[in-house]
């Protein structure tokens, strides 16, 4: 329905993977299923104590946030 609808953000908390194991099958199954509607996830350090990145902002490639901090 976001494709559907062009909504501007979809801010998903705590996806519970390691986005940055590019060797997690579930990390790649992500960047492709982003790559096939064409979005991005804009958060690159760590949202978890443990440093893991888990707080994600995913947004249409075109359609880039100014400042993903507000949203962690």
């Amino acid at each position: 329905m976001l494709v559907v609808y062009s909504c501007l953000v979809v801010d998903g908390r705590d996806f519970n993977l390691r986005v940055h194991d590019e060797n997690s099958a579930d990390t790649r199954q992500l960047a492709n299923l982003l790559l096939s509607f064409d979005m991005v996830q804009h958060v690159h350090i760590p949202t978890h104590h443990a440093g893991n990145t888990l707080d994600l902002v995913i947004t249409f490639a075109d359609r880039p946030p100014k400042d993903v901090s507000a949203a962690l």
